[in-house]
């Protein structure tokens, strides 16, 4: 038979801090807007930035939506990814009525460049 009894979020949380115990190659990653996601230990932020930079070459401007969609995750990760990004220097943004879109950040390449 089937239960119908679902999994409290406290009981989620604990069975989280038990993973590393357990061996399990995950944890818990808790962003400073509040989002908390569980993720593979080997997730690395530069490898995000450097998908969200190839997919950007690609569209020439994003925004969470778009990189949600491609990297099929939940819009709030993806905006915490782009934000992310942001905070190393490596995208812009664009902050407007219609939303909130970011660009590769050409300052950096050319600051660079003298």
């Amino acid at each position: 038979a089937r239960g119908t009894e679902l999994v409290s979020p406290d009981d989620v949380v604990k069975a989280v801090d038990m993973f590393p115990q357990l061996g399990l190659l995950m944890s818990c990653r808790r962003f400073a807007s509040g989002v908390t996601v569980v993720q593979l230990d080997s997730n690395d932020d530069n490898q995000v930035a450097a998908r969200i930079l190839e997919f950007l070459n690609e569209h020439g401007s994003v925004d969470a939506t778009e990189v949600a969609s491609f990297a099929n995750i939940p819009v709030a990760l993806a905006k915490e990814q782009l934000l992310g990004a942001e905070s190393k220097g490596l995208l812009c943004r664009d902050e407007t009525i219609e939303g909130l879109r970011f660009y590769d950040n050409f300052f950096l390449k050319y600051s660079c460049a003298l």
